[in-house]
C-alpha cells in the first residue's frame, strides 16, 4: 500500500512556552520547536511514525523548500512540493504554563498563482493509483479556487486513488460531492456543513449517518470525547479512559485522521482503524509537536482506548 499527503497550505510551526503569558508586558519564553508543518506536513509524518511510506506534495514558499525537505530527513516521507513565489506563513503556539491554556498566532501567507494550481493538481494526478491511499489535508492557501479543489480531488479519484478530504468551510461540500472514502470534520465543522447547531451527541451522530450516504467511513473528532465512526453499516465510538494529559492540541485532529487512515487501510474492521486513530490523536495531544514521530507513542495510548458500537 502507498500513501501520499497534499499539504495546501503550509506553515512554519514555531512554539514557545512561557511560564507567565502578560499581555502588553515583555515575556520571555522558551523556544521549544522551529519546524515546517502545515496539516499534509504533520500527517505526512504520523504516517511515516506509523510505518508508512509517503510521498508528501502541496505548496511551499520558494525559499523554504529545503527546509521542508530537510525536515522530513530520516523518515519515510519523499517530498515534491510546488514552489511559490512569497513566504511561507508562521504559526506561533504560546504554551502558558501558569494558566495551563494555548495561544495560537497565525499568518495568511502566501498566494497560489493559477500555474501554481495547475501544477499541484498534475503532480496530484501522478501520484494517483489505485494502490494509493492520498489525503488531502486542510483549507488551501489564497488563491487556491473551490474550483482548483474541486479538480484536484477529481484528479486524484480519475487515479483510482482512495481519498481521505480533511478540510472544512466551502471546500467541504465539494469533498463530500466527490465522495471520498473518509471525511473527518469535527462536531463544529459538521454543523457547518448541514448548516444548524449540533448540541448533543445524538444530533452530530444523525448528521453523521446521512453523510454517510454519500461517503463510506465519516470520522467526526469530539475533542476530549474521542471520535465516531459512522458508516451505512454501523457506529462506533471511542474515546480514552480517565482525563488525558494534554500538553497542546496543534495537529490532534491531524493525526486522528492519519491514525484512521492508515488503519483502514490496513484492516478492514472500522472499530479497530477507531482505536488507532484516537489513540494517534491522545499521543499528539501529550506532546509538544504537531505530529507524532515514532511509532511507540502511539502504543503507549492504545491500551487505554475504549471503543464501542453503538
Amino acid at each position: 500500500m502507498k500513501y501520499a499527503t497534499i499539504t495546501l497550505n503550509p506553515a512554519i510551526d514555531r512554539t514557545i512556552e512561557v511560564d507567565d503569558l502578560r499581555l502588553g508586558e515583555v515575556v520571555r519564553g522558551r523556544l521549544l520547536f522551529l519546524e515546517p508543518a502545515g496539516k499534509g506536513v504533520n500527517a505526512a509524518h504520523t504516517l511515516s511514525a506509523l510505518g508508512c511510506a509517503v510521498a508528501a506534495t502541496g505548496f511551499v514558499g520558494r525559499n523554504d523548500a529545503q527546509m521542508f525537505k530537510r525536515g522530513f530527513a530520516g523518515t519515510r516521507v519523499t517530498c515534491d512540493f510546488v514552489k511559490v513565489d512569497g513566504i511561507t506563513r508562521e504559526s506561533l503556539t504560546i504554551l502558558d504554563r501558569a494558566r495551563d491554556q494555548e495561544t495560537h498566532l497565525t499568518e495568511q501567507g502566501f498566494e497560489v498563482t493559477r500555474r501554481n494550481a495547475k501544477s499541484l493538481i498534475a503532480k496530484t494526478a501522478a501520484l494517483a493509483t489505485p494502490e494509493t491511499w492520498v489525503g488531502a489535508c486542510g483549507r488551501p492557501a489564497p488563491g487556491f479556487t473551490v474550483d482548483d479543489y474541486a479538480a484536484l480531488l477529481a484528479a486524484a479519484k480519475a487515479g483510482g486513488a482512495r481519498l481521505l478530504a480533511d478540510t472544512s468551510g466551502d471546500f467541504l461540500p465539494v469533498a463530500v460531492e466527490h465522495e471520498p472514502d473518509i471525511v473527518k470534520p469535527n462536531d463544529e465543522e459538521l454543523a457547518e456543513l448541514v448548516g444548524k447547531p449540533l448540541r448533543t451527541q445524538a444530533a452530530v451522530l444523525k448528521a453523521a449517518r446521512e453523510l454517510a450516504n454519500r461517503v463510506r467511513y465519516v470520522v467526526v473528532s469530539l475533542g476530549g470525547k474521542g471520535a465516531l465512526c459512522v458508516t451505512r453499516r454501523g457506529v462506533w465510538h471511542a474515546r480514552e479512559r480517565g482525563r488525558v494529559p494534554v500538553v497542546h492540541t496543534v495537529g490532534c485532529g491531524d493525526t486522528l485522521a492519519m491514525g484512521f487512515m492508515a488503519g483502514i487501510s490496513q484492516s478492514p474492521s472500522p472499530a479497530r482503524a477507531l482505536k488507532l486513530a484516537v489513540a494517534a490523536g491522545g499521543a499528539c495531544a501529550r506532546s509538544p509537536r504537531a505530529s507524532l514521530r515514532a511509532r511507540n507513542e502511539v502504543d503507549c495510548v492504545l491500551p487505554g482506548v475504549d471503543v464501542k458500537k453503538l
